[in-house]
Parts: C-alpha cells; sequence; structure tokens
C-alpha cells in the first residue's frame, strides 16, 4: 500500500508584530554578536531556561497492517496515566554561557510553593512564578562569575514568560548582581541557545536512558548535563546566529531551515 511515514515540524504562527519584534531583536543581538567590544560573540552573557523532564516518553508510530505485510510486528501503545497532570514531572532551570559551556541546572522544588484556589479554598501546588526563582538568581550570579572571573558587566537573557518578566524577577536579578538583563523577542526559540540546540540534545538522551522515576530523571539530568561543554555551547551559538541571520532575511519570519544559511 506503500505508506509513506511524514515527520510534521511545528513552527508557531507569527503575526506581524511579533515578526517586528524578532527582526528588531535579531538586528540588535547580531551587532552585539559581531562588535569587537568586550562582549563580542556574547561574552559575559547567561543564558537561562526551564525545561519539564517527564516520565512519559515518546513512542514509534504504529499503524494497522495487512495480514503477512513485510513491515514487521507493530502495537498499539497507551499513556499509562489519565491526565498528563498525575505523570511524574520535573522541571530544572538551566543556565549556560555560549563561550564558557555550561553554568548550572537546578532542580525546582514545590514542596512549600502553594496558593489558596479560589473555588475550593484548599491549598494547591503554584507555578513558576518571582518567589519560586528567587532564591536561584544568587547562585547563577555567583557561577558565572567564578565562570567568568569578573563580577561585573554580566549580562543575562531569558523569555518572555510571566516568571521572568515581572517587576519582582526583575528587581531580583539586579539585585543578585546582574549588570543588564535582555528580554528575548516572543514566541522565538530558534533564538534560544537553550531551546535551539541544547534542550533537544538533553530530552533524547534522557529519553533513550528511559527514565520514568523522580530518581532516575534526576540522574539522567545530571549524567548527560555532563555532554554540555564549551565546544557543544559554542556550536549552538553558531545554530542561533545563523537562525537569527535567516530570520532577518524573512524580516523576522520562521520558515527556514534552522542551523543552515540558504
Amino acid at each position: 500500500m506503500k505508506f509513506k511515514v511524514a515527520m510534521v515540524e511545528y513552527r508557531p504562527v507569527l503575526t506581524a508584530g511579533k515578526m517586528k519584534e524578532r527582526l528588531l531583536y535579531c538586528n540588535v543581538q547580531l551587532a552585539l554578536y559581531y562588535n569587537p567590544g568586550k562582549w563580542r560573540g556574547w561574552k559575559l552573557t547567561v543564558i537561562i531556561d526551564e525545561k519539564w523532564f517527564t516520565e512519559e516518553k515518546p513512542v514509534k508510530a504504529v499503524v494497522l497492517k495487512r495480514k503477512n505485510s513485510p513491515m514487521g510486528a507493530a502495537k498499539f501503545k497507551t499513556k499509562s496515566k489519565e491526565t498528563r497532570t498525575q505523570l511524574v514531572k520535573l522541571m530544572y532551570l538551566c543556565a549556560i554561557s555560549p563561550t564558557h559551556g555550561a553554568i548550572g541546572y537546578w532542580r525546582l522544588n514545590w514542596d512549600h510553593h502553594v496558593r489558596i484556589d479560589k473555588k475550593t479554598g484548599r491549598e494547591v501546588p503554584a507555578k513558576c512564578d518571582s518567589n519560586l526563582l528567587k532564591p536561584l538568581w544568587k547562585k547563577i550570579y555567583q557561577k558565572a562569575v567564578t565562570k567568568f572571573g569578573q563580577s561585573h558587566d554580566i549580562s543575562l537573557v531569558l523569555d518572555k514568560a510571566p516568571s521572568h518578566t515581572s517587576k519582582a524577577s526583575q528587581k531580583n536579578i539586579k539585585d543578585a548582581g546582574f549588570d543588564e538583563c535582555v528580554i528575548q523577542a516572543a514566541t522565538s526559540p530558534d533564538f534560544s541557545h537553550l531551546d535551539a540546540s541544547i534542550f533537544p540534545t538533553l530530552e533524547k538522551e534522557c529519553n533513550k536512558a528511559g527514565a520514568s522515576t523522580a530518581s532516575e530523571i534526576e540522574a539522567a539530568v545530571k549524567k548527560v548535563w555532563r555532554s554540555v561543554t564549551v565546544d557543544a555551547c559554542r556550536k549552538a551559538t553558531k545554530r542561533v546566529v545563523l537562525n537569527m541571520e535567516e530570520s532577518a532575511k524573512l524580516k523576522g519570519g520562521n520558515f527556514y531551515s534552522e542551523g543552515r544559511a540558504s
């Protein structure tokens, strides 16, 4: 019957406003990257983001087949949980330097991070917010100081998540010691070293390890984080630079082959 497997690539739909924002971000960051000054190549820059790891692992696609089909054995696989909220999930905040390699990663702790549900009046886990992240900014800054060998002119790059852009978080970041806070353009994972390069590698390796319990996920993340070397971060930088250059040609568009020059 000549079935063919087609891989579907997800790309966020961009409005004219978002394309304009992406183009401006590309132009500013590329000018900074190629500038001969102290930030050339994004030196003294720390890039952070959060990443979920869950017990749910991707399964191979399977299809119904005719008797004696040459396709081989095929079984349907289903989730063992009714909802995603029942899955074992761990969130980590990861930080890297484009020029100096891994800064560190921290598992976020929800043990006492709760809010009151207005409908039920009960305590429920709170979202990732400024209070949850507040203790981490100083730790990230101190690790960056050690990595860079200086405590001034250190820039922090993060996306537009409310836990990053709120007034409380911005104050906490400044109080931690960072000289500058750069907010990434919205809907732009292709411009992030972590989303575009580091996280996919981490997730792939964790999936290969088949980690399903909290301790197994923790061990897998710890092991694969060692692969986030200086060379890996430089490769991520090259990919992001190519992405920005291609997007700039499209006036902020995102329909291009990532990590490749046209």
